[in-house]
């Protein structure tokens, strides 16, 4: 894996969004899975919050534990090894989306950031995301 990238021209030329094929949705959990549900729910993101344990996950996992959610949300990862301590990439994300009227719900992981988008709009958002790559370069 390349090093983390901070310069915020270089993260937004080279971020590469990549759509997902499958739908997502947000689920509430009662308490932090055990190892069986975590095999059954496949999550993408877990978080814990002091409401209760939140979830990402397919929509057809989801549909298969029978579990209602929040969603459908198409889930968009940046491909660029975005740090950290990088400073702006989120704003220039959301601002962008903003414009377009999409909402978008930004989860920053350690090697990348991924946006969950209405699914409707998934291929609004992607594009978007491209146009804003293409004004970086």
């Amino acid at each position: 894996m390349s090093a983390p990238i901070t310069d915020l021209q270089v993260l937004l030329q080279q971020m590469q969004p990549q759509l997902q094929a499958e739908p997502y949705a947000y689920l509430r959990l009662p308490d932090w899975p055990d190892a069986a549900q975590l095999q059954r729910l496949q999550p993408f993101a877990l978080f814990a919050e002091s409401e209760g344990i939140s979830a990402v996950v397919s929509q057809a996992c989801a549909t298969a534990a029978e579990l209602q959610g929040e969603g459908p949300f198409a889930l968009i990862s940046l491909r660029v090894h975005s740090s950290l301590q990088a400073v702006g990439l989120t704003a220039a994300i959301a601002t962008a989306l903003t414009d377009a009227g999409i909402s978008a719900n930004v989860i920053a992981a350690l090697h990348h950031d991924h946006l969950l988008v209405p699914w409707p709009a998934r291929e609004d958002a992607l594009a978007v995301l491209t146009a804003l790559s293409l004004r970086a370069g």
